[in-house]
């Protein structure tokens, strides 16, 4: 009975091993991107060769049915924060419109190892329009209510291979022309993936390899580019920033929504940690939002830390803040608001996104991770499979012998 149960236990392990292989599947945010114009006719007729804030980014091809319009659009005189790409789509104004007319924006990809599709979308006037995110002829996504939606992440992870992406608005009601344009849609990839890495030490000096397994970004500021890296290492979000600037008053900033839930003033639980070159209680320090304005600054102790160090011509900043912080839990999915920001520098403030204000969190960007805040499941290989199930078989052997032996 005894060595009928071992054997059980074993089978029961083995057949435990595939299915721990099954979620090592990498658990990649792949951002559909708009951030680089290319040639190519737009939907409207005209070519990039027109207006200088209209194109077609990046791979996107567009296909439509009736009269429907669209284009790249980028700076100032679109949602985009960034004076980058996003795409615009709407039922144009030259034309009635029936049921089931669209225009698509496609591109294919290859989703072997991708889980989850996530962008942003800003949605104006919708009465006769569905807008839409898809995989080949699959809605994953659909919304007809105006507003924001940020960080909006659809599940992929049942595909696998080249599909298409594709990126719509859709005629629900018939109406007729002459009208405003319905439908105007605007998607953006707004989202940035904290992944996991080593655990940096926080003395101020970004060193050689430190930051190579993080993910970063550049935004411009004074005396040239900011460049931002981020990580994760299961339990603490880390910041660093490398100033291009010895400001006598420059500071780095981080904001954060850990809600995710945007509005136009600082709310209870959103937070802007600070670290600056001026020497004092305004060295480090944090404010909460207060649903207001931002409430008093407190300098340490936080429960985060922080440090900074000068260079030659430049200063580096690294921040560490545990996941309590930010209400953050290992393993589980979250999108939580972003914005960095070089503040009081002899040009003024600079931050990324580009247009974001620090008292209004519904414009700051979002983060997402896509290891699920957590260490990342390693891959088993065919080989790997092979020798844990001898070890297991070897281990059930001997606990069989042993057993036997005993009753002998």
């Amino acid at each position: 009975m005894y060595a009928t149960r071992t054997i059980l236990a074993v089978v029961a392990i083995v057949g435990a091993i595939p299915l721990l292989v099954s979620t090592s599947k990498a658990e990649a945010i792949s951002n559909p991107s708009f951030e680089e114009e290319h040639d190519g006719t737009m939907p409207n007729g005209q070519s990039t060769a027109g207006n200088p804030d209209w194109g077609m980014p990046d791979d996107w091809v567009w296909r439509k049915v009736g009269y429907m319009n669209g284009h790249g659009v980028r700076g100032a005189t679109a949602w985009t924060t960034d004076g980058e790409w996003c795409l615009n789509s709407f039922a144009s104004t030259e034309g009635a419109h029936e049921v089931g007319d669209y225009l698509e924006f496609y591109q294919t990809v290859d989703l072997t190892d991708i889980t989850a599709i996530s962008f942003d979308v800003k949605l104006y006037t919708h009465d006769y329009t569905i807008s839409y995110f898809a995989v080949d002829s699959d809605k994953l996504w659909t919304e007809s209510t105006p507003g924001e939606y940020h960080g909006v992440t659809v599940d992929v992870s049942s595909y696998s291979g080249s599909h298409e992406l594709v990126l719509g608005v859709e005629v629900t009601t018939a109406f007729g022309s002459g009208g405003t344009a319905d439908g105007r849609t605007w998607f953006d990839t707004l989202a940035i993936d904290v992944t996991f890495g080593s655990t940096p030490i926080i003395d101020g000096v970004i060193s050689p390899s430190e930051y190579t397994d993080a993910n970063w970004l550049v935004f411009s500021t004074s005396g040239g580019d900011c460049t931002v890296y981020y990580k994760h290492d299961g339990t603490t979000l880390y910041v660093a920033f490398d100033v291009p600037n010895l400001d006598d008053e420059s500071a780095v900033q981080i904001f954060v929504d850990p809600d995710n839930d945007g509005g136009d003033t600082p709310r209870i639980n959103d937070y802007r940690f600070t670290i600056s070159r001026r020497s004092g209680d305004n060295e480090y320090g944090e404010n909460e939002g207060n649903n207001t304005d931002w409430g008093v600054w407190g300098p340490p102790p936080h429960n985060w830390i922080g440090a900074h160090e000068d260079l030659v011509s430049t200063w580096n900043a690294e921040f560490a803040i545990p996941y309590e912080k930010l209400g953050i839990t290992p393993g589980v999915p979250d999108t939580i608001g972003i914005a960095f920001y070089n503040a009081w520098t002899a040009t003024g403030d600079h931050a990324w996104p580009g247009n974001m204000h620090y008292m209004m969190p519904s414009t700051w960007r979002t983060a997402v991770s896509s290891d699920l805040w957590s260490l990342p499941i390693p891959a088993v290989s065919e080989w790997g499979l092979v020798v844990m199930l001898l070890l297991v078989l070897a281990a059930g052997t001997i606990v069989i012998r042993r057993r036997r032996a005993a009753v002998a």
